[in-house]
């Protein structure tokens, strides 16, 4: 059963005064024992006049009516689990005699990580929050890339944590030979990878008589449902990462069956259409989960990556008054497209969000005007060392700036400040920016803000209060109006 979370209050250490003597000898003591004898105190966080919005210290929340949005350090990739507040419980066994509420409402997006060894991180992450055995009741793949995936497969093939229902892009790997794929394939038929003059695998081919010249996927090569998974995965076709994912899903069994594997297309079914055909109590009277993207026919935006992360599962949460937006690793032309296309229906005013998931960790891979739409008060950004010491240069100057500036800008790897990758090249000076930690968004709908909690040493059980007055530490509550 999950766990309630226990919240930390804050204390007060008393100082301590009193010397004896005063000359030039003893002054430096003198000094030290005047600073000793002030009482400390509790810094307030910083009060940007760049948020446009009233912010304050104190702000009591009912329990039930607190959502808690982690991001969490998965290492390189992503990794983000949603509470739901617990007027939202439900009850986990409605044919035993105890009718009570007790069951929270997960929602996973992604699990990472690059790595082999950080694989386990969300996982362990799970494990802190709750006691074995954790059921996730809804959990997002954005794509299928393996920093987003490898720490899902990971969970779904041990039997501590279970998940009830994935959505996906529809996206899939297909084997050389398998589905037409071919070396003799070519970019202008199909998106795919090629590597030493052989093919390393598919993704769909191309409709020729589109009305975008051959940029939509044949439908044919989409997965939609769990049974597609099934028929495809017994006819050997999947490749690398999904093959193993497809596997995960399928086998998976202890604590729990997957018993729905849906893909996600703008304005399409999601979790709320999955809790009502469950019918089993979950109120979501003032939250809402709208999907924004991919469209119902997927496109091709350049090559393999471009075209996977341009294809990502996108939505928009809302709760009460509070919104954000989760963006997988949109690219610039995705974004772009994305933008034209809701303007097409006046509806540009859905990216407009309180917090924004930054696309891709922060890459300069970004359309300036989506973020400039978006224009939200604070922005959260999964990362870790691969992304930060490499030539991906996660996060880029450009997009902080696009997003306000270093004090709107939340990362899970490096402090939150200001810096030049030009002053960054050294190893010693990289290191400095090093801030593992895992990123934590509370709001009762009406008041938001952010806490940084240590990922090496912090209690996700008791996320602390805002001690600090450096920005890297969290926020005073910002009003959602």
């Amino acid at each position: 059963m999950k766990n309630s979370i226990m919240r930390e209050t804050s204390r007060c250490e008393e100082g301590r005064s009193g010397y004896h003597y005063f000359n030039k000898r003893l002054f430096p003591v003198v000094i030290m024992i005047l600073f000793l004898c002030i009482p400390y105190t509790e810094g307030t966080p910083p009060n940007y006049k760049s948020f446009k919005r009233d912010q304050i210290t104190n702000h009591q929340i009912i329990d039930d009516n607190l959502m808690q949005i982690w991001i969490v350090y998965v290492g390189q990739g992503d990794g983000i689990l949603i509470r739901l507040p617990g007027k939202c419980n439900y009850d986990p066994d409605s044919m035993d005699d105890d009718t009570s509420r007790t069951e929270t409402v997960d929602i996973m997006i992604d699990g990472g990580s690059h790595y082999p060894q950080n694989e386990t991180l969300m996982e362990n992450f799970l494990l802190q929050l709750y006691e074995a055995p954790v059921i996730i009741e809804h959990a997002v793949i954005t794509h299928h890339d393996g920093d987003h995936v490898k720490g899902l497969i990971h969970i779904l093939n041990e039997d501590s944590i279970g998940i009830e229902s994935i959505y996906h892009n529809g996206l899939a790997s297909y084997r050389r030979g398998k589905r037409n794929f071919s070396d003799s394939t070519t970019a202008t038929e199909a998106v795919r990878e090629i590597s030493d003059n052989q093919l390393v695998r598919g993704m769909a081919f191309l409709d020729p008589d589109d009305d975008e010249q051959g940029k939509k996927l044949r439908e044919s090569y989409l997965i939609n449902t769990k049974q597609e998974l099934q028929e495809r995965f017994n006819n050997d076709e999947f490749q690398g990462v999904y093959q193993d994912l497809a596997s995960a899903v399928l086998e998976e069994e202890d604590p729990i069956e997957v018993n729905t594997f849906q893909r996600c297309v703008e304005n399409g079914s999601f979790i709320a259409e999955r809790e009502s055909a469950l019918n089993r109590g979950v109120n979501l009277a003032d939250i809402e989960f709208k999907l924004i993207w991919p469209l119902q026919r997927a496109r091709k935006y350049g090559g393999w990556s471009e075209t996977i992360n341009g294809n990502s599962v996108t939505f928009r949460l809302e709760y009460g008054k509070f919104t954000m937006l989760f963006t997988g690793d949109h690219n610039e032309k995705s974004e772009e497209k994305l933008i034209n296309h809701l303007n097409g229906g006046n509806q540009s005013n859905i990216l407009n969000v309180d917090v924004l998931k930054v696309p891709h960790h922060g890459s300069w891979h970004g359309y300036e005007t989506f973020f400039r739409k978006a224009g939200p008060v604070l922005s959260v950004a999964s990362m870790g060392p691969r992304g930060f010491t490499t030539s991906w240069r996660h996060p880029s100057n450009e997009v902080i700036s696009w997003l306000g500036g270093s004090h709107r800008v939340y990362h899970t790897f490096i402090h939150e400040k200001r810096f030049n990758w030009d002053d960054l090249q050294a190893k010693e000076e990289r290191e400095k920016m090093h801030e593992l930690c895992h990123i934590l968004i509370e709001t009762d709908g009406k008041q938001f803000r952010i806490v940084e909690v240590d990922a090496e040493d912090g209690d996700p059980m008791s996320p602390p209060t805002v001690q600090q007055t450096r920005r890297s530490n969290g926020t005073q509550w910002i009003s959602t109006e």
